[in-house]
């Protein structure tokens, strides 16, 4: 595939991330009895040198200011599994934000979602695309791919079709 006008082939996951380019699942990958902090830093975990003490008031404090430029306001200490699946939503958005993805790509993320949860991610995707990070939207409600897209491809019994 072409990545930012080159050609790529990625071996592991990580090797596209290293690139900027993050994966949003349907099934997020939350795990809810780890803080909100924890989850954001997980596999990323900040330490004191060699030590392997975590530098917990750092990463909650990142993981608050991140979350509140994407208007989410909750405490990094709150455990995750608390928080409504929209603001679960928007800390895998933080995630990839804390990659340096450029590239996110979004598998149905509005599948269980409430109404007033779509319109605060569709906000916060909006203001992203301003921003210049690219989205791939992955859905079958047409009403949102007209919303916030500006290409469209079509997959359908194996055959592509494409609008611009």
């Amino acid at each position: 595939m072409s990545v930012k006008g080159r050609e790529v082939s990625y071996n592991h996951p990580k090797d596209a991330e290293l690139d900027g380019i993050a994966v949003i699942h349907q099934e997020l990958n939350i795990l809810p009895e780890l803080s909100v902090a924890e989850n954001l830093f997980l596999g990323n975990e900040q330490t004191v040198g060699k030590t392997g003490w975590l530098k917990t008031k750092d990463m909650n404090r990142q993981a608050e200011q991140a979350l509140a430029e994407l208007g989410l306001k909750v405490k990094a200490t709150e455990r995750a599994g608390r928080l409504s699946v929209g603001k679960q939503q928007l800390i895998e958005i933080a995630k990839a934000l804390r990659t340096n993805a450029d590239i996110i790509i979004m598998d149905e993320p509005t599948a269980a979602l409430t109404d007033r949860e779509i319109d605060t991610l569709f906000e916060v995707v909006r203001g992203l695309q301003e921003k210049g990070v690219t989205f791939v939207y992955i859905s079958h409600r047409m009403e949102e791919i007209f919303s916030l897209c500006q290409r469209i491809t079509v997959l359908r019994d194996g055959t592509t079709f494409q609008q611009k």
